[in-house]
C-alpha cells in the first residue's frame, strides 16, 4: 500500500529549536541532522552546546593526543557515556556539510583536510521514525539549510539567535523575545 504522504530527507539539514522547547537539553539548541529516513528515524548533533572543555579532558590521560586539543560539545542525550567526532566542511559550495568519524583515525585525517572543523561530541540526539515529523508538525523544530556562514558564527547559544535571524524577518523578531515572555 503507497503512502499518503511523500517523505522528504531532512538529513544534511539544520533543525533550530523553536521557542515552544523551554527547558532542557534542545532549549534554544542547534542540530546538525546527519541520518533522516521514514523507516529509522532520525540522528544529529547539537552543535551550540560547547561544554567548555577539549578532548583531553573527556578522556584518560595521554589517550587520543592527536585529538586532545579538539572541542567537546554536549551532542544530545543518547550515549552520554561515547565520545564521537565529526567535522563541519565548508567547501566551494553555498552549503556546509557535516561527516561523522565513525573511528577516531577517521577523525584524525579530517584534521588534515584545510575547509574542515572537527569537533567531539558527548552523546548525540535521536528519534524514533515518525517522531521528528510529528515535532515537525507541532512546529517545534525550524529547518534551514547548512549555509557556508555558519562557520563564520561561535558555535555556543548565540548560534540560535544568530541563525534564526537568517530565516525570515518573523524569525528575526522571534530571536529578539526575552527569554522569560511574562516577565516583559
Amino acid at each position: 500500500m503507497k503512502s499518503l504522504h511523500s517523505f522528504r530527507s531532512l538529513a544534511g539539514q539544520l533543525l533550530i529549536a523553536s521557542p515552544l522547547i523551554r527547558d532542557g537539553i534542545f532549549y534554544r539548541s542547534v542540530i546538525f541532522l546527519t541520518e533522516h529516513s521514514e523507516e529509522d528515524g532520525a540522528q544529529g548533533f547539537i552543535i551550540n552546546s560547547f561544554s567548555g572543555r577539549k578532548v583531553m579532558h573527556a578522556v584518560a590521560a595521554g589517550e587520543l593526543p592527536e585529538l586532545s586539543h579538539v572541542p567537546t560539545f554536549h551532542g544530545g542525550p543518547v550515549k552520554e557515556d561515547k565520545l564521537l567526532f565529526g567535522s563541519i566542511t565548508v567547501e566551494s559550495s553555498e552549503f556546509a556539510s557535516f561527516t561523522p568519524a565513525r573511528t577516531n583515525q577517521e577523525a584524525i585525517t579530517m584534521m588534515d583536510h584545510p575547509q574542515c572543523q572537527l569537533f567531539a561530541y558527548i552523546g548525540y540526539s535521536s528519534w524514533i521514525a515518525g517522531q521528528l515529523e510529528d515535532e515537525l508538525t507541532a512546529n517545534t523544530w525550524y529547518v534551514s539549510p547548512p549555509r557556508k556562514s555558519l562557520l563564520s558564527h561561535k558555535l555556543d547559544r548565540s548560534l540560535w539567535r544568530n541563525l534564526l535571524r537568517e530565516l525570515s524577518p518573523y524569525h528575526a523578531i522571534v530571536a529578539e523575545c526575552p527569554e522569560e515572555l511574562l516577565a516583559n
